[in-house]
C-alpha cells in the first residue's frame, strides 16, 4: 500500500487520491453546506471544485442566494459557459460579475464602464450603475457623482443625529407627545426619531454610491 493511498483513511473522501473516487462521492453528497465547503477549498482537487460549483451553482436560487466568498470561488472554477453568463448577467456583486465575464473573455467582447469601470458585455448599452454605454456624457456623470456623494455625507450626518436624538427621548422631551416609543426604566427610545433617521442615512448612502443614470 503506497503512501499515498494510506493516507487516504485520513481525509475526506473528496480528497482521495483517486479522481474516479473523488468524483463519485461529490456525485453523491447531498449536503449543499458540504458542497460549499468543497468549492471554497482553496488546496482542494481542482476537478472537484469545478464539479462541486457547477452542481450546486446548476440552481438559479443558489446562484443568488449563496455567500458571497461562495460564488466568488465558484464564479473562479466553473467552466460551464451557460453558468458562467448567469453569474456575469445576474450577480448582485460586481466583483463576481467581473470574475464571470473574465472567464468568458475569450468567447464573448467584453467593455469597460468609463463611470464605475465595471465590466460588461459589448451588447450591453446601460452599465448596472446606470451609465449610457453608448451615448452618455462621462463628464457630466462624474460631476453628477461628485455633487451627489457632497450632498449625501451631511444627509448621513444628519441621520446619525436624529437618531441621537431619540435615544435621549426624542419627541417625548418636546410638547406633542407620540406613542412609538420604547421605554427602559426612566429613559425612552423614541421610535419614530429613529425612523426617521435610519432613512436619512439609508438616503444618504445611496446619493454616495453614485448611482447616476444620462442620456
Amino acid at each position: 500500500m503506497t503512501t499515498m493511498a494510506f493516507a487516504d483513511h485520513f481525509r475526506p473522501r473528496w480528497r482521495h487520491s483517486d479522481p474516479a473516487v473523488r468524483m463519485r462521492h461529490v456525485e453523491a453528497v447531498g449536503d449543499r453546506s458540504t458542497l460549499e465547503q468543497i468549492i471554497e477549498e482553496a488546496d482542494a482537487p481542482a476537478d472537484v471544485r469545478r464539479f462541486a460549483a457547477e452542481r450546486l451553482f446548476a440552481e438559479a436560487h443558489v446562484r443568488s442566494h449563496a455567500r458571497r466568498g461562495v460564488r466568488e470561488a465558484a464564479a473562479k472554477v466553473i467552466e460551464d459557459h451557460s453558468l458562467l453568463r448567469a453569474i456575469a448577467d445576474h450577480d448582485s456583486e460586481p466583483t463576481v460579475r467581473a470574475i464571470a465575464l473574465g472567464r468568458l473573455g475569450d468567447t464573448l467582447a467584453i467593455q469597460t464602464c468609463g463611470l464605475c469601470g465595471q465590466p460588461s458585455l459589448s451588447s450591453e448599452t446601460v452599465c448596472r450603475c446606470g451609465f449610457d454605454l453608448a451615448n452618455g456624457d462621462l463628464a457630466a456623470a462624474q460631476d453628477a457623482i461628485k455633487r451627489a456623494k457632497l450632498q449625501g455625507t451631511p444627509t448621513i450626518v444628519s441621520g446619525i443625529i436624529v437618531i441621537g436624538l431619540g435615544f435621549i427621548g426624542g419627541m417625548s422631551l418636546l410638547p406633542i407627545r407620540f406613542s412609538l416609543f420604547l421605554r427602559f426604566g426612566e429613559h425612552s427610545i423614541d421610535l419614530v426619531f429613529v425612523g426617521v433617521g435610519c432613512t436619512l442615512i439609508g438616503r444618504g448612502r445611496r446619493m454616495r454610491a453614485g448611482t447616476v443614470i444620462t442620456s
